[in-house]
């Protein structure tokens, strides 16, 4: 064969249509998805963990609180501070124009919700009331502060 002959028998080169960006290929999707998911979990977490923070915080002034009465046996500062943990955590988990202006009988009514029975109100959660203007309160610490953390694990089932 001559070269005119090869020559004739090529054919022109066949270039392909440009990349597309749409529709994407399926490895594309999935990724979207895993993108979306990884998303979703993130902002739960990150909810979670801010909802759970104040929790934290209160079971760990608790301690805090319990640790300093066995030292020092001060009955009045246990109460005081245990009445301001739970009223900073009810302000976290409650609107404020529906707490702030809670006291006395209102405020342990208040505690009670979530409760079982009325633990504030007829049991020793009353010694909040007068427990911290008293000079030597006549109460046992240890209930009214397992009482306290009765209350805060009550708050995390409280939906916003």
């Amino acid at each position: 064969m001559t070269p005119q002959q090869l020559l004739a028998q090529l054919q022109d080169i066949e270039v392909p249509d440009g990349v597309r960006l749409w529709p994407l290929a399926a490895g594309w999707y999935g990724l979207l998805v895993l993108v979306g998911v990884g998303l979703a979990l993130v902002w739960y977490l990150r909810r979670r963990f801010k909802r759970r923070r104040p929790l934290v915080w209160g079971k760990k002034t608790l301690n805090a609180i319990q640790h300093h009465y066995e030292i020092h046996r001060d009955g009045t500062r246990c109460l005081r501070e245990l009445s301001v943990v739970l009223r900073r955590l009810a302000l976290e988990y409650y609107p404020r124009t529906m707490v702030a202006p809670l006291v006395g009988e209102a405020w342990l009514k208040f505690l009670d919700q979530g409760m079982d029975g009325q633990p504030f109100q007829q049991g020793c959660g009353r010694d909040l009331l007068q427990g911290p203007y008293r000079r030597d309160p006549n109460y046992n610490p240890t209930d009214v502060l397992e009482l306290g953390r009765k209350k805060i694990d009550s708050l995390r089932r409280v939906r916003l």
